[in-house]
This record gives structure tokens, C-alpha cells and sequence, in this order.
């Protein structure tokens, strides 16, 4: 099931920005942190997409893509600010291989300033938006229902304790006959979050939870079946929290309680559930740079939920939010990273990265790139299967932070096998746009077979780095290397490589130098300007 988390102003720590975004009506303000750390190079295969979907109405400050969902035939997505941001969301179906034409959702009541649309889900027959409010509302959450006329409001959802400022609607998940609604401004700070179920008639209140002072409860949801994650991304000392609640037929029960590794990790600022499958977001987690951000699985057994790993971007940068939003489908998990740097001109345009499960370990498969621009804010992701939708709400492309949603389909996407037999398969080296690197994709013959070399060379200090992927379709290695020597025909590579690694990302410990690889003169070759 996918939730929706609300992006934040990246200007002051961790805590401090949280704590001053809630304390005000959110305005869609784009963040302002800038990526300025790690190494601009891109370590698994890099994806553009294969669709992309726009609002029929194409404004200005629509924030299209600020929340999305997907499941089966439909996607929705969240446009909180259009109409003056009382907002709308717009449902697509899909059409052979592709999706139709926009169905838009509006609140009945259309609430001035409302910003309907900040959280979306979508399951079946049934659509949930919230609101967050105006001036002072307590926010709401409008279910809408798919009949023979189309998609119509059933009913608007409030919390039985409403207050103002408590930004209900701010996070929903939704499955089967089940609503979970957060409200982290709820009780001055300490946060809220309500479960309501459909009693086959109507829509009632469950059970609701309150959180810990200034914890902030309900920023994250994320519901499946009988399990239910709430997230709380601010106690102590931002180091971020999470609780994992159990359905036993009668009531939910707390089952297991989570929390980030550090302080002013953000940990609980994202998450998803999908089966026994838990991830969650610690958008500023300093894993190879600062603030970097990284998510961490957890899944169930028969002992009860455990850690399976923690996930981050194999070429970390600096207050990227990798982990602001996370989605998991099955053994694939989607992570964005709004104000990550692309691997392909290393602007600030935001990244999505895609990880895959073999055996129990996770390893990053895929860059998602789109053709967006700086402050773009691409990568508010969603995922059903192998259909990934990232957002990019500040977008300007017809009109100013207009958004876009980017579709993707990865079910070619492959975790250590490379993209055919041989040496037919498409290679070639490729200038980035900005001129300050080459991309290289070339197969190497070497002892156990042609090997796959997808990698980065940087035009300043020469260093590669990249991904080899070996002939026998095992995990690739991460290699870092550097020229040695340049004769004729071929190149010697000073390298070290990190295979296997014992965490995600490699830690120090993991690389060993392997000494003078040889690789083709046309790795140092330059393409055209």
C-alpha cells in the first residue's frame, strides 16, 4: 500500500525545520537544501522513463506529483496546489500499455486554502485523498468510490477529537475496507493518527493513537492487511521513531516499537508495507555524506519483525533526502531522493534509485532519471509491481512548478546479469551534458568470460567508478579506479573493488585493492563535444 509523506524545508536541522513547518500552514514552498557532497557518478544502470503523465490543466503551482499512488489499473495523483490550492487530484486508467486520459477529483465542499490532494491512495474501486485545512482547520480526508457514472465522493472523514492546526490528512494508506489517516500536528506537535473501517454501510472511526510529546505521530502511515506502521520522525533529538501494530481480530496491539540509529535521523519521516515487508525513511541519516539519508527494511517472521539491512545510494550526496519517500513491492523497493544530484549532469534535480532482493540482501539495480531540471524535486515515488511512478512537483514544464509524474517499468530491470549475451549487445561512451564526465557502458573479456563495465569518468581527477558485471550473472562489484598506465591498445587500472559488500552501502572495510586491471583504450577515448 502506498502512504504519502510531506516534503520539508531543508534550511534548518532536523528537528527544528520539522517543528517550524508544522507550526504553519504548509505553502508547497520548494526545498532548499543544496546537494554538495559525494561523488557524481552513478554505480548501477541508469533508466529514463517510459511515460509521463501531466495535469490536463497544466497551471502554475499545481505541485502534479507531490503525492501519487498505484494499484492495478489506476494511478492517482495529488495536485494540492491547483485551484488556489484548495487542490484536486486526478485518477488514470491504464490503456494497453499506457495510461488514459485524467479523471479529476475535487472535494465537494472545496475548502478554500484545503490543499486537497496532499495525500493520496488508490486500491480497487476506492480513492482516498486528504486535506490538511486552512487557517486553523483540523484538515479531512474525502473517500471516493469507482461506480458505472465514474469515480464519486462517499463520504469526508474527520477525527472524532478535531482540532485545529492538527494537519489531519496529511498521510493516508489505505487497504481493503481499511483507512489510516495521520495527523502529526495533533496535540501541539506530539501527533495522531486514526484507523477507520467500513462497516458496510458506513465509514467509522476505529481506534486512534496519540503520540509522545513533540514527536510529531502520524507523519508516515502505512497499512497492509493486519499490520499497521506509524511513524514519528522527531523524538529524541530527531533521531526519529516508529511503532508496528498487529489487527487480532478485535483490536490493534503494538507489536514492536523502532527507532533510527542516530540523532537527527529523521527516521519515520516515509514508509511502506507490503505483506511482512516493512520500509522506512531516515531522509537525514549521514551514510557516506552528510544528511544524506538511508531507509531501513525490517520483515516479519515467525519470531516477530527484525532488521533485514539498511538501503542508500551507492554515490551518496550531501542532504539529498534519500528516504523522504519509499515504496516496496514484493522484492522490489523504490527510494526517492528529492534533492539528490542526477548521475547524468550531477544537477540538483532529484533521484529515485531502485534496490532488489535476492536471498535476503538488497542491492541497488537502477537510477530512475527523468528530463527534469534543477529543484525539480523528482522523486516522490510510488509502486505496484514493476510499474514505479516518481514524482516531480516542482516541475516547470508547461508553467512553474506546474509538476510531472514520471512512469517507469522495470521488470527488465536485473540484479547482477548483465543486458545480454555478448559482445552484440549495445555499449558506447557518452559525454554528460555539463561536459565534466563520460559515461561508459563496454564489455571487457576477461578470465571467467566478457564482462559488463557500466561506469563514470570523471574529466577532473580521472576517476572511474562504476559497476562490473561478471560473466557468470552473479552480483556485480563496485570498482573505484584510477589510469596507470596508457599504452596502445589498452589501459592499466589501478582498482580497488568491494565485492561482496557486508552492508548497504559498502562500508570501508569492504574494499580491497586489486592492483593494475587492464581494460580497452577506448575507455579513455573522448566522444564529441
Amino acid at each position: 500500500m502506498m502512504l504519502v509523506t510531506l516534503p520539508r524545508t531543508a534550511t534548518l536541522g532536523a528537528v527544528a525545520r520539522t517543528t517550524a513547518l508544522l507550526a504553519a500552514l504548509p505553502l508547497l514552498l520548494p526545498p532548499s537544501a543544496t546537494a554538495r557532497g559525494g561523488r557524481d557518478a552513478t554505480v548501477a544502470a541508469t533508466r529514463t522513463y517510459d511515460a509521463r503523465l501531466t495535469s490536463p490543466s497544466a497551471r502554475r503551482n499545481l505541485s502534479f506529483g507531490l503525492a501519487q499512488a498505484l494499484h492495478g489499473a489506476h494511478a492517482i495523483v495529488g495536485a494540492p496546489g491547483a485551484n488556489r490550492r484548495a487542490g484536486a487530484a486526478f485518477v488514470f486508467a491504464r490503456s494497453g500499455d499506457g495510461f488514459g486520459a485524467a479523471t479529476r477529483l475535487v472535494a465537494e465542499d472545496r475548502v478554500r486554502r484545503a490543499q486537497f490532494g496532499w495525500a493520496v491512495d488508490i486500491e480497487g474501486d476506492t480513492a482516498v485523498v486528504g486535506a490538511l485545512g486552512a487557517d486553523g482547520d483540523p484538515g479531512a480526508v474525502y473517500v471516493f468510490g469507482r461506480t458505472d457514472e465514474g469515480w464519486q465522493q462517499e463520504a469526508k472523514l474527520v477525527a472524532s477529537d478535531a482540532a485545529p492546526d492538527a494537519r489531519f490528512g496529511w498521510a493516508v494508506s489505505l487497504s481493503g475496507d481499511t483507512i489510516a489517516v495521520g495527523a502529526p500536528g495533533a496535540n501541539d506537535r506530539s501527533g495522531a493518527a486514526y484507523v477507520f473501517r467500513h462497516d458496510g454501510a458506513s465509514w467509522i472511526e476505529e481506534q486512534s493513537f496519540t503520540g509522545a510529546a513533540g514527536s510529531a505521530l502520524g507523519w508516515s502511515v502505512a497499512l497492509d492487511q493486519d499490520v499497521l506502521f506509524l511513524g514519528a520522525p522527531l523524538p529524541d533529538g530527531g533521531r526519529g521513531r516508529g511503532m508496528v501494530f498487529e489487527h487480532d481480530g478485535d483490536a490493534w496491539g503494538l507489536a514492536t516499537e523502532l527507532a533510527g540509529e542516530n540523532a537527527d535521523d529523521a527516521f519515520g519521516v516515509g514508509a511502506d508495507l507490503d505483506g511482512d515487508t516493512l520500509i522506512v525513511g531516515a531522509e537525514d541519516a549521514d551514510v557516506g555524506a552528510h544528511d544524506s539519508g538511508a531507509a531501513h527494511v525490517f520483515v516479519r517472521d515467525a519470531e516477530g519483525w527484525r532488521s533485514e539491512g539498511r538501503l542508500a545510494a551507492a554515490s551518496p550526496s550531501e542532504d539529498a533526502r534519500f528516504g523522504l519517500r519509499v515504496a516496496v513491492s514484493g522484492d522490489v523497493a523504490v527510494i526517492g531522493a528529492p534533492t539528490g544530484r542526477s548521475p547524468i549532469d550531477g544537477e540538483e534535480t532529484g533521484t529515485a534509485y531502485v534496490f532488489l532482493r535476492r536471498d535476503g540482501r538488497w542491492a541497488e539495480a537502477a537510477t530512475l532519471v527523468a528530463e527534469s531540471g534543477p529543484e525539480d524535486a523528482f522523486g516522490y515515488v510510488a509502486i505496484d509491481g514493476r510499474t514505479v511512478l516518481v514524482g516531480a512537483p516542482l516541475h516547470d514544464e508547461p508553467r512553474q512548478d506546474a509538476g510531472a509524474v514520471y512512469v517507469y517499468e522495470v521488470a527488465d530491470v536485473g540484479l547482477g546479469t548483465p543486458p545480454g549475451p555478448g559482445p552484440d549487445r549495445e555499449s558506447g561512451v557518452q559525454r554528460s551534458p555539463d561536459g565534466s564526465r563520460v559515461l561508459i557502458s563496454k564489455d571487457v573479456s576477461g578470465a571467467l568470460g566478457v564482462e559488463r563495465w557500466a561506469i563514470v569518468r570523471d574529466l577532473g581527477d580521472e576517476t572511474i567508478i562504476g559497476n562490473v558485471f561478471p560473466a557468470d550473472g552473479s552480483a556485480p562489484a563496485f570498482v573505484f579506479c584510477r589510469p596507470l598506465l596508457r599504452e596502445e591498445d589498452e589501459v592499466a587500472l589501478e582498482c580497488a573493488v568491494a565485492d561482496p559488500c557486508t552492508a548497504s552501502p559498502c562500508l570501508a572495510t569492504d574494499w580491497r585493492d586489486v592492483g593494475s586491471v587492464r581494460v580497452p583504450a577506448s575507455f579513455l577515448e573522448l566522444p564529441p563535444a
